[in-house]
């Protein structure tokens, strides 16, 4: 079994470098969110993640995991399941699509926010690459004899 606060540090220094994901503590449950949208719990016997879709339904086929709510556990929160630790293995990608539905959610909150009147908010985008990043890429085509690429000029 693995350590669950420890795999939850090293899940959260990873989302939080490359996502900008942060550290809180709800009703004193350490988790992980996205601007107050929390989308992954540490629990003494796993990680909870908030999911949806396929991912949610393949979560739940798995024996041990069980619907659960972050704050109360004789409740039931919609998309939220609690992952025991004998699946620690398959924690990373549920943080990222935890993530992911983060994300989705909070695109949906704006777009109705923004159409009720409420506030201006524009949509966030994902960030943008970094010219090590692109020259990266670039470079890993030109490796590959990308026949894609094409570097033309404008007329």
């Amino acid at each position: 079994m693995a350590n669950v606060r420890s795999r939850f540090d090293a899940i959260c220094a990873y989302l939080g470098r490359v996502h900008g994901a942060r550290t809180t503590r709800v009703r004193g449950r350490l988790c992980l969110g996205i601007d107050k949208a929390t989308f992954m719990a540490v629990h003494s016997t796993g990680l909870g993640f908030r999911l949806r879709g396929r991912t949610l339904s393949q979560a739940l086929t798995l024996p041990g995991v069980r619907p659960w709510h972050p704050l109360d556990p004789d409740r039931i929160a919609p998309g939220w399941v609690l992952v025991p630790s004998i699946y620690a293995s398959r924690w990373d990608r549920l943080a990222v699509e935890a993530l992911r539905t983060a994300r989705i959610a909070q695109a949906q909150r704006y777009v109705r926010e923004a159409a009720a009147g409420i506030a201006s908010v524009a949509i966030p985008l994902s960030p943008p690459s970094s010219a090590e990043s692109l020259a990266a890429r670039v470079r890993a085509a030109i490796a590959r004899n990308f026949s894609g690429l094409i570097l033309a000029r404008a007329a």
